[in-house]
């Protein structure tokens, strides 16, 4: 059987390029999904998936316990997830051990018109004691928000140098959804390039869908995934975040944060960060957040600057310095 592994050549510079993976035949390696009461995991290696390896989809009261994920032997591969909980709830995931070269370990609520039809949370997910040893953050909430997401805590997670970002935050204006009630805590992130990572505008050049001009064969499907969303609803809101006891070595930036003027981040907090990086990086978009007990060294001598924000508190509770 023939497994074509990218995006058909005529839409790869399209703005479709994104939903052309429906078309790639690109599988993922395992599915549950309409599922409940399963138990995946007893030491399994999952290797080389066409796309993303685990993905639990519209389930309920599932367990992934020790899986190892290794997906880039012998050369990387396209766009491949470790585990993504898709529009699921009471979840556990616990003793990963990844190696992927997209999001690793990841919460997904939907897309854009037919996700906010859909409208199916991700709620009541613990993620827990795993090491990330390539991915894109060592936790990833989006980009798919539509659906929305409460109650998720996640834990006790290690990240390598080939880990970007350590707690990533990304949904675009057309996602819409919201995320409320997370807790992110005792996170290890060595060499990762920024330790908090945040963007409701994530890669406009691949998140905003539109139809190939002058297209004449097009199924049914593009068109639902091309379906305009308001701006009323497409604007996507974070709030009630609670992020503490991080430790981060050899970061390039501590902060790179923007939302919406329209749509700002709200009541977030963030405690005992311990961050050494190049540089401390910026705040947009915030309101209502309390930074406290944390230890931000910039080797450039600088301080974390907020924009177009509200009611934050960062000034005494922040101590700055060089890293040693």
């Amino acid at each position: 059987m023939e497994i074509l592994l990218g995006p058909p050549q005529d839409l790869r510079a399209s703005r479709l390029r994104w939903a052309s993976d429906y078309d790639a035949r690109r599988p993922r390696l395992i599915l549950l999904q309409n599922s409940s009461d399963v138990h995946l995991g007893g030491g399994i290696t999952l290797k080389r998936s066409g796309f993303w390896t685990v993905q639990v989809l519209y389930s309920h009261d599932i367990i992934v316990d020790g899986v190892t994920i290794r997906n880039n032997e012998g050369g990387k591969g396209p766009s491949t997830d470790g585990i993504d909980i898709d529009s699921s709830k009471k979840v556990l995931v616990e003793h990963a051990d990844i190696d992927v070269n997209d999001d690793a370990l990841c919460l997904k609520a939907g897309r854009d018109s037919d996700g906010l039809r859909v409208n199916r949370p991700t709620e009541d997910i613990v993620i827990r004691d795993s090491i990330i040893r390539h991915g894109a953050a060592a936790i990833t909430i989006g980009s798919e928000t539509s659906g929305g997401f409460r109650n998720i805590e996640a834990y006790n997670i290690t990240a390598l140098s080939g880990v970007p970002s350590g707690v990533l935050f990304k949904s675009a204006h057309t996602r819409g959804g919201y995320a409320q009630d997370i807790r992110i805590h005792d996170l290890t992130l060595e060499g990762v390039a920024i330790p908090i990572h945040m963007t409701m505008n994530w890669n406009p050049s691949y998140s905003y869908a539109e139809l190939p001009p002058n297209e004449k064969n097009i199924p049914p499907y593009w068109v639902v995934l091309t379906t305009k969303v308001p701006e009323d609803k497409g604007l996507p809101h974070f709030s009630d975040v609670h992020i503490w006891n991080i430790k981060a070595t050899g970061a390039k930036q501590a902060f790179d944060v923007s939302a919406y003027p329209t749509a700002t981040l709200d009541n977030f907090r963030l405690d005992h960060l311990d961050i050494e990086a190049a540089t401390a990086g910026s705040i947009a978009n915030a309101k209502n957040w309390t930074l406290t007990d944390n230890s931000i060294k910039a080797a450039d001598g600088s301080k974390v600057t907020f924009t177009d924000s509200t009611g934050t508190r960062d000034a005494k509770d922040v101590a700055y310095g060089e890293p040693q």
